[in-house]
């Protein structure tokens, strides 16, 4: 009854349905479905009162080259300001990787030094130590690549702002300005955040060499020590 209803409302004139359409449609959203939600927002367009605007395609004959230069410009800020937004998110990203393998290998190398004695164990973290700075060399080196794509990309963007202004929109080349700013101190948060795990490794492969070469020696004195026992040993049994 009540689609019935509301149909026939829709016939009357606009101003005269408006206020029925407008009790129906509390009673629709009280009944929520997928019929009458569709209900719902016709009614809801048809008691729109705001003026309606109609878009023109616009006169060839009324274009100027300020306006081609100034409509050139905003599309080629779009498609740098894309540029931008990509270069930047996958250069974190890359930094992000790189910072994660090397906090593997930090922690590869602490367990290095807590098995020092045990050959067995010491040879399998050494070889998986290998294989983490294979993957680290990789990752290092796409993050470089990256590095140099994100400074071209800024280049553009800057030629793109300075476009920009020179053809009268100076609110784009503001905005490009900004954009720019915004992608490069996201960058450098990131990138300081790797130099940050980069100083923990060296600090780390620092101690590790120094205990290390400290457990060698020991052992050579160790060696050295029970190949002179060995020989007094042999000296007092042949006398």
């Amino acid at each position: 009854m009540a689609y019935a209803v509301l149909y026939r409302l829709l016939q009357r004139p606009f101003t005269k349905s408006c206020h029925h359409i407008r009790q129906w449609t509390k009673y629709l959203l009280a009944r929520p479905s997928r019929y009458h939600l569709l209900l719902t927002t016709t009614f809801i367009a048809k008691c729109d009162t705001r003026p309606r605007i109609d878009l023109q395609e616009p006169d060839p004959n009324t274009l100027s080259q300020e306006y081609l230069l100034r409509s050139v410009s905003s599309q080629t800020a779009d498609a740098v300001t894309a540029m931008l937004s990509q270069a930047a998110r996958a250069l974190i990203e890359a930094e992000e990787k790189y910072r994660k393998a090397l906090t593997i290998l930090t922690d590869l190398t602490e367990q290095h030094m807590s098995v020092l004695g045990n050959e067995e164990e010491e040879n399998i973290v050494w070889d998986i130590i290998l294989q983490a700075r294979y993957q680290l060399d990789v990752l290092n080196r796409k993050r470089k690549d990256l590095e140099i794509l994100f400074s071209c990309v800024q280049k553009l963007a800057d030629a793109s702002a300075e476009v920009a202004f020179l053809a009268g929109t100076e609110f784009l080349s503001t905005s490009m300005g900004e954009r720019m700013h915004n992608a490069q101190r996201h960058v450098e948060s990131a990138r300081a955040e790797t130099e940050r795990a980069e100083e923990i490794l060296r600090e780390t492969q620092a101690i590790n060499v120094k205990i290390t070469t400290e457990h060698a020696e020991k052992q050579k004195s160790e060696c050295v020590y029970t190949d002179t026992d060995l020989e007094e040993n042999v000296n007092k049994s042949a006398s």
